[in-house]
């Protein structure tokens, strides 16, 4: 029984052993199908991943290429862009340059009666214009004129103070003598640079910078450019031609031979011929002037036309809105700005001059004028062949502002006519002034200083630093017209350059005044000067006695005229021993040199064997004063 119960035990754990052995199997067989799945997934997903990989690979490579390839074109195209238009991109980086923090302030003085200040003065300079913000500590003003400055600032830049805005000129350097700012309305466009030598004998090559583009023009091609207010021109000069320059062009516009004799040099001098511009709105007229101001030729459209061509002297042509005024002979004719001849005058008996557009004429035997716009006429007096008509000098329409400026407060505003006589009258005058009012009245004034009294002394006071100068006349009585007003001295603030500031703040260039007839010369010796000789001759004797050309060219304006109007004359210079003989200048500090010359100019009417004044050159040192002027006989 023991052993069917071992057999039947053995016999189960042989059962059991194979179930287990069976159970085992089928549990290796599971663990090995689900293994086998989860290789087959894990394989699926890494297939899956290196795919995905390839792909994003793929696209990388693709992509980057792609943006190679455009970097390439575009910055192959920035190349393109550098090269076509350089200076928009310098400009473009400049912008960004000039968008650091300006942390400092440049403050720019003004003088009460305005005009820009070169430096700040505790006395005469001290209101404030208005302030720039700048870069640099070391900010300063080169130039200023109305609302612009220009200054060196890390570079040279413009400040514009209507609308604040800072211009930086990347292609102009601050090596250059003079600077001048050309501006139309409310914008800055342009500079003018130029170099004198030490004597301002001459002007040296020019150019102008476009700040538009940020370019310089006509760079040492002519001598002397300058700009035509109001307008998109220069003028310039070189050799024997003046020139009418379009700055957007770039393009000469006009090219006409100078009047007077060229004699080789290629710098323009100051007080020759030049263009000139009279604006009415935004259309000009141009025509070129001799010594500047007195006499005129060739008279110009706003399109550039000739519309007329002869040579006026001052008083035989005028502007009055948008019309020219000349004499023509014996008639008045009227042009508008494009050029059309809107209206000739009757003939008259004897044009005399014209001033705005008032004829000076004789008629009858009397003296009269005409408003050519409406002929309405007036007669001003009689008329005797012993008088002579004053046309260049004391002629003309007076504004109240004018006239008070002038110290003739008692006069009323209207067109001034001016006679001299050829002896004086009974109750001593030596002319007759008359007065055609606004209101149609006829108002005369006595003359009562002889025409050809000492004319236009102007004196100029060149401290070597900012100094406050006191002028005093030995003789005050002598004084006839004085600008400033003299009340028993001038005292002035005066300027290394020549700049002159007055009590009441007011600026002036010189000083100026006219004299009664006194230490008339005897002509002993002297010049004989013939009129088309006058400019060579006043250039080199001036020259000689040693003006600069600032001085020289004032001269030159106001007494080549005279000169002209003479077909022949004598001249003698009266320099400064004599003048001081006659009326001493007391003048605080004492300067280290002074010049004072007087030109005496004799008509005659044939030609003169006179012994040649020996003149001596004049040695300007330390603070020196100059003063000219001059009478007629």
């Amino acid at each position: 029984m023991e052993n069917n119960d071992l057999n039947n035990n053995k016999e189960n754990n042989i059962e059991l052993n194979n179930l287990e052995t069976e159970n085992n199997i089928e549990e290796n067989t599971i663990n090995k199908s689900e293994l086998e799945k989860k290789d087959k997934k894990n394989n699926l997903l890494i297939i899956v991943i290196v795919a995905i990989l390839l792909v994003l690979v793929g696209v990388y490579f693709a992509l980057t290429k792609i943006f190679v390839k455009e970097d390439n074109i575009v910055k192959q195209d920035n190349k393109n862009a550098i090269e076509e238009k350089p200076e928009e991109t310098k400009i473009e980086e400049e912008k960004k340059q000039d968008e650091e923090v300006l942390n400092y302030t440049l403050k720019v003085y003004k003088y009460n009666s305005g005009g820009i200040c070169p430096e700040y003065n505790k006395d005469y300079c001290k209101d404030l214009a208005f302030t720039i913000k700048t870069k640099t500590e070391n900010a300063k003003l080169i130039k200023g004129v109305d609302a612009f400055a220009l200054y060196e600032d890390d570079g040279l830049k413009v400040y514009n103070n209507y609308d604040g805005k800072i211009t930086k000129l990347l292609n102009l350097e601050n090596q250059y003598k003079n600077y001048d700012i050309f501006y139309k309305d409310q914008t800055v466009l342009g500079i003018v640079y130029y170099t004198t030598d030490e004597n301002w004998c001459k002007y040296v090559l020019s150019g102008y910078y476009n700040i538009k583009n940020n370019k310089k023009m006509y760079d040492n091609k002519y001598a002397y450019i300058n700009y035509l207010y109001n307008s998109s021109y220069l003028t310039a000069a070189l050799g024997d031609k003046i020139y009418l320059l379009n700055i957007d062009t770039e393009k000469e516009e006009l090219s006409v031979r100078q009047s007077y004799n060229y004699d080789g040099e290629i710098c323009y001098v100051m007080g020759s011929n030049r263009f000139n511009s009279y604006s009415n709105n935004s259309k000009n007229f141009y025509y070129i002037t001799d010594s500047d101001v007195f006499n005129a030729y060739k008279f110009y459209s706003n399109d550039k036309k000739l519309i007329f061509d002869k040579k006026l002297s001052e008083g035989q042509w005028s502007f009055k809105d948008k019309y020219l005024y000349v004499v023509d002979d014996k008639v008045i004719k009227k042009y508008d700005i494009d050029g059309t001849l809107m209206y000739t005058s009757k003939t008259f008996e004897n044009v005399l001059g014209i001033l705005e557009n008032y004829a000076v004429y004789l008629e009858k035997g009397n003296l009269s004028l005409k408003n050519v716009d409406n002929d309405k006429s007036v007669v001003l007096g009689k008329w005797n062949e012993s008088y002579r008509y004053d046309n260049w000098a004391v002629s003309g329409v007076y504004s109240r502002e004018r006239l008070d400026n002038m110290g003739e407060k008692d006069k009323p505003e209207g067109v001034y006519v001016v006679i001299y006589y050829k002896e004086k009258d009974a109750s001593g005058n030596y002319g007759m002034e008359y007065c055609y009012t606004k209101t149609g009245e006829v108002k005369t004034f006595a003359v009562t200083h002889p025409e050809g009294g000492r004319a236009k002394p102007v004196l100029y006071l060149y401290p070597t630093k900012t100094t406050k100068v006191k002028v005093e006349f030995a003789h005050p009585e002598y004084l006839t017209t004085t600008y400033p007003k003299y009340n028993k001295s001038w005292e002035v603030k005066a300027e290394p350059n020549g700049d002159l500031i007055d009590r009441d703040n007011k600026y002036y260039y010189g000083l100026y005044w006219d004299e009664i007839r006194y230490n008339e010369v005897d002509f002993h010796e002297g010049f004989y000067v013939t009129k088309d000789k006058a400019i060579d001759f006043l250039e080199e004797k001036l020259d000689i006695i040693g003006f600069n050309q600032r001085e020289r060219n004032e001269f030159i304006m106001y007494w080549l005229p005279i000169l002209e109007n003479n077909e022949k004359s004598i001249v003698y210079f009266e320099l400064t021993k004599e003048r001081e003989r006659g009326n001493k200048l007391i003048i605080t500090p004492k300067p280290d040199s002074m010049l004072r010359v007087s030109i005496h100019i004799k008509k005659v009417d044939k030609k003169i064997n006179i012994q040649e004044q020996k003149l001596e050159k004049f040695n300007r040192i330390g603070f020196n004063v100059i003063e000219w002027g001059g009478m007629m006989y």
